[in-house]
């Protein structure tokens, strides 16, 4: 087959947009100048932290300096610099000053943030230097002038320290307390602070005003031991069996300890100061409930054992009338709590969250012969208790597990995880998207739980794991021969097709990754994960975004830059998957690995050199390999990942 030839252009300007939007270094030498953005960067010499601007608010221009984790594909932020005046603009300028490292606004001699160093004890050439614990340090030949580390924000991060004070914290000690963000949207300083108080030889934790913790010589309260108290500090330190920790001020006076988890790259709640019986929880558990507080997780309200929420069988009419008969119900609905058995439920005032729940799902389900809400306790049975050994993976959303229902039938089971920070939006929108989508090559949806505090869905079981595990792993990758490989391409095109163009109205999925393609008998693939699928209406061909959701390394630059979505977006994805999967490696490893490069601007040289087929994974070198299709391949996978929208190709060229 004689291939098409690519546009030499489109590589070049490619190339040019890929070095402008992401660059990146660890010093910054006085009197240098250096350019900062959300893609030009700061990072350590390790690559394990990052400094850059980040933006809380889509909706306002307002931008900040901030450190997040390298390997962090949420960019938690861990420390702002200019937490009261943020940048207007989304580029901002970084230099010495009167001795000083100071941030403006472009084309202004106005800082925003300073060092506020006196310049007394400079003594050679200034470097700024974002170290590999975190903290970010102005020094000269002979040791540190300014560190970050000494003026914490919301976060301790380990050998960052706190003072432990004797009196009522004066002007002079506010950069030793720790202040929460005024909203999750604005990093600004909110009311109340985090103080450690040393009143006759007690030392407590005062948070709101309020003393929380007292220090027993090891630890404060049940908090587990990530403090140590050294001449007048408490300096952090890494909880046991963790990689890395940190300790994050919330508003409402709460305080949360988090550990990273390197494999599922994100940061994991272990533990949290939310009370059962303060004003947080106060009275509001209710009559027959009671609040339980466990070390991994925030307090909820439990009931009493015997006690559960009242069923009746009853049809809609009758189940309105039974809620308006007494004062205290607040709501009713009718669902199907077993296959072919709809019941009438009721709550009171203080299960009223439950309540919004169950209506929810009351909405949201379809034919009773397709799709099954479940208690529960039978999901918890099915799961074996979520027990460990019937974990088959985890994600965004929480954990997946392998359950067996009564009947035989196997499932995964994806149960939503108290410290996710997706809840029931994306449930809501899995439900609405897929419900009523069936193809072969399309994860099907069997039921959900809607219980409590519990968010669960219900999914058909696929024996063959996720794609990801495969491709990217040296021996599995053994086990898919390039005719296995082609299949699984063209399958992902025609799920997508089907999307794209069969569903009415046509479905964006936003995160198209190995990770989210799973494998069915005969490794036949099934796109999946649809909590962050975007449903277009009308006539829509794209549509604007209140922020760009997806995986760094498969998003589009007028998604993630502009949070512009369409078609396209998704077409951009596939041709990542696709090259990841002729190749065996991931595109956002390459990036990291090969600062200034990516695994497309490899795949575009390789084909300009004309020399392709040097980039197959040695894996799969065998009998089935058939150059031709090798070829066509890379060439798809290069025409869908083009930086001009237009220039990609429409999902139904793709068919294979």
């Amino acid at each position: 087959m004689r291939a098409h030839p690519l546009r030499v252009i489109s590589v070049f300007f490619f190339l040019f947009i890929l070095y402008q939007i992401t660059s990146s270094k660890s010093l910054l030498y006085s009197p240098e100048i250096f350019t900062v953005s959300s893609n030009q960067t700061l990072v350590s010499p390790g690559n394990v932290f990052e400094l850059g601007l980040f933006k809380p608010n889509i909706s306002v221009s307002c931008w900040y300096l901030g450190l997040w984790y390298k390997e962090d594909p949420k960019r938690t932020i861990l420390w702002v610099a200019n937490r009261m005046k943020p940048l207007t603009k989304p580029v901002g300028t970084l230099k010495f000053f009167d001795t000083n490292l100071a941030m403006f606004e472009q084309e202004t001699e106005i800082p925003v943030w300073l060092t506020n160093l006196t310049g007394e004890g400079v003594r050679s050439r200034m470097v700024a230097e974002l170290v590999d614990n975190g903290n970010f340090v102005i020094r000269d030949s002979e040791g540190y002038l300014w560190q970050s580390f000494d003026f914490p924000t919301d976060t301790l991060l380990p050998q960052m320290k706190i003072k432990v004070l004797d009196s009522f914290p004066s002007k002079e000690d506010q950069h030793k307390l720790l202040y929460p963000w005024f909203s999750p949207s604005d990093p600004s300083l909110a009311d109340e602070s985090f103080e450690i108080h040393n009143e006759s030889n007690i030392i407590a934790i005062y948070n709101g005003g309020y003393e929380r913790d007292t220090w027993n010589g090891y630890q404060f309260g049940d908090m587990p031991p990530v403090l140590e108290l050294k001449e007048g500090w408490l300096v952090m330190k890494t909880l046991k069996n963790s990689s890395y920790s940190r300790l994050t001020i919330r508003q409402s006076d709460l305080y949360e300890l988090y550990s990273w988890n390197s494999k599922a790259k994100e940061w994991i709640l272990t533990w949290s100061s939310t009370p059962c019986y303060e004003r947080l929880l106060e009275n509001q558990c209710g009559s027959y409930s009671y609040c339980s507080k466990k070390d991994m997780s925030p307090a909820t309200c439990n009931c009493i054992r015997g006690f559960h929420l009242k069923l009746e069988r009853l049809n809609l009419d009758e189940c309105k009338a039974s809620c308006l008969v007494g004062c205290d119900c607040t709501a009713y609905a009718v669902v199907e709590y077993r296959k072919g058995e709809r019941l009438c439920m009721t709550w009171k005032d203080e299960l009223q969250q439950s309540a919004q729940r169950e209506i929810i799902m009351n909405e949201l389900v379809g034919p009773v012969d397709r799709f099954q809400f479940m208690e529960f306790r039978a999901v918890a049975e099915a799961t074996n208790q979520f027990a460990e050994s019937n974990k088959l993976g985890q994600g965004g959303f929480g954990t997946v597990y392998k359950g067996t229902l009564p009947d035989g039938s196997e499932v995964a089971v994806k149960r939503l995880a108290n410290t996710s920070s997706q809840g029931m939006t994306e449930f809501r929108n899995e439900i609405q998207t897929i419900l009523n989508v069936l193809h072969l090559n399309l994860v099907r949806l069997l039921g959900c739980c809607c219980e409590r505090e519990e968010i669960i869905l219900i999914y058909e079981f696929l024996e063959n794991s996720s794609l990801n595990q495969y491709i990217f792993d040296k021996t599995r990758s053994k086990l898919l021969n390039w005719d296995t490989r082609y299949k699984i391409i063209k399958g992902i095109a025609e799920g997508l097709l089907y999307l794209h163009s069969y569903t009415n109205p046509p479905i964006i999925h936003r995160d198209l990754k190995p990770s989210n393609i799973l494998l069915g008998k005969d490794m036949i693939p099934k796109i999946s994960d649809f909590g962050m699928a975007k449903i277009l209406t009308g006539d829509q061909r794209e549509v604007a975004t209140e922020k760009a959701v997806g995986t760094r390394g498969y998003m589009a630059e007028e998604y993630a830059m502009h949070m512009t979505v369409s078609q396209k977006s998704d077409i951009f994805s596939f041709g990542v998957t696709v090259l990841e999967i002729v190749t065996g490696e991931r595109n956002l490893e390459y990036c990291n690995s090969f600062r200034g490069d990516s695994l497309l601007d490899k795949a575009w040289r390789y084909w300009n050199d004309g020399n392709c087929i040097n980039l197959i994974d040695s894996n799969y070198l065998d009998s089935s390999l058939v150059e031709e299709e090798i070829l066509r391949s890379i060439q798809v996978g290069l025409l869908c990942v083009q930086p001009h929208v237009d220039d990609r190709p429409s999902t139904k060229s793709l068919s294979y």
